[in-house]
């Protein structure tokens, strides 16, 4: 949903107490998938704002008397729909970046766990039987 293409990873060594470690950075650039988001998000109210505003008017119509009466509350209606579409299109958009980040915050943990499992269960021989 937030249409993110393409992640950049930059390794950066860094060295901790005489240990080696590595800082891991993945970045992504959300612009064009912002846009396409906009986009749609745009045609969802427009489609919410005239369904909500042709019914609400149509509906209305039997109880004002007249359907060019009528279009005064169903623009109200399609101003509230959009409005309201806008907010849910908004909230679903943030739920899918927080969910795009736990899921690069869980690679980066597995990533982790991987390499101090082998850190931790590696042999080196040549520290174990030296020859000199």
């Amino acid at each position: 949903q937030i249409e993110l293409f393409d992640l950049h990873v930059s390794l950066q060594g860094r060295s901790a107490n005489g240990r080696p470690s590595c800082e891991v950075v993945i970045t992504g650039d959300l612009r064009k998938g912002l846009r396409n988001n906009l986009y749609v998000d745009w045609a969802m109210m427009g489609g919410g704002a005239a369904l909500a505003a042709g019914g609400g008017a149509f509906a209305l119509s039997s109880i004002v008397g007249s359907l060019a009466m009528a279009m005064i509350p169903g623009a109200g209606l399609g101003a509230i729909a959009a409005g309201g579409t806008m907010i849910w299109y908004r909230w679903l958009y943030r739920q899918a970046l927080e969910k795009a980040i736990a899921e690069l915050s869980d690679l980066l943990a597995a990533v982790e766990r991987h390499l101090t499992r082998a850190q931790v269960f590696s042999f080196d021989d040549r520290k174990a039987f030296p020859t000199g």
